[in-house]
């Protein structure tokens, strides 16, 4: 029993431990609840930056086995990484204004040429009279849109400034996600040492195969939704195209002939 420095050979009262433990627990609770507080706006991007790291890892410990360090072998997968994620922006960009602009042209055409409504449009179950009155401003307005949204600007630059704020959201939460997977694929192998080390005191061996076996699991979710998106836009593809959809594979919707 811990004796007082002040008073050798005198024990401490059970109170007075009580109460240094009491204030021991609330300080650790207090300092993980502040840890918590600032951590908690980043949690969706350090789980995910662990999850890109974790199923990334075997080819990074396949780039340290050709003789690369730890930070070149971090940087070339963040690389990889970049180029992952903002390759098929910049090719699709381009691609998805010039169909934008090919549809509203396609949109003014058609109401150009249309003269009424069709019978069936206000019959749409739960939409019909929406669809009725979008049809009817459309018409008025000879298909262009801008004309036609005009007294809805208000509510549509909303919507905009919403899916703006999400898109940045979203991207800032992807660069966070790198740069935390980036730190995993530098330093990870001392976390999973200490890792090891904690499990392995707390629950033994079978406490260590659990933590790799967490690992396998997220590694092969990972691929499995990866390899699944894969197949499913292969089949989607050739199924487009075998159905004669334009632009399911290629990268512009054939333009009318003139005079059609």
């Amino acid at each position: 029993m811990p004796e007082d420095p002040a008073r050798p050979g005198e024990a401490y009262p059970p109170l007075v431990r009580l109460i240094e433990y009491s204030i021991v627990l609330l300080l650790i609770g207090g300092l993980l609840l502040g840890v918590l507080t600032v951590l908690w706006p980043f949690t969706t991007a350090i789980l995910f930056g662990a999850i890109l790291a974790i199923a990334a890892w075997p080819l990074r410990q396949l780039m340290i086995g050709w003789g690369l360090g730890h930070g070149l072998a971090a940087t070339l997968l963040l690389l990889l990484s970049l180029v992952a994620i903002a390759l098929p922006v910049l090719l699709m960009a381009p691609i998805l204004t010039d169909q934008l602009k090919y549809g509203m042209e396609s949109v003014q055409a058609y109401f150009a040429r249309t003269p009424a409504q069709p019978a069936w449009l206000s019959d749409v179950p739960l939409i019909g009279s929406q669809l009725g009155r979008i049809w009817d401003a459309l018409h008025r307005a000879g298909g262009d849109l801008v004309v036609a949204l005009a007294p809805f600007a208000a509510e549509i630059r909303q919507m905009l400034l919403t899916a703006a704020r999400g898109l940045t959201d979203s991207l800032i939460a992807v660069i966070l996600s790198l740069i935390v997977a980036t730190m995993f694929w530098a330093s990870g192998d001392k976390l999973a040492k200490q890792l090891h080390d904690i499990l392995g005191r707390l629950g033994g061996a079978t406490a260590e195969r659990t933590l790799d076996a967490a690992g396998g699991a997220v590694r092969s979710v990972a691929y499995g939704v990866i390899g699944t998106a894969v197949i499913q836009s292969v089949f989607l593809a050739l199924g487009l195209a075998v159905a004669g959809v334009p632009g399911a594979v290629t990268s512009r919707l054939p333009r009318p002939a003139p005079g059609h």
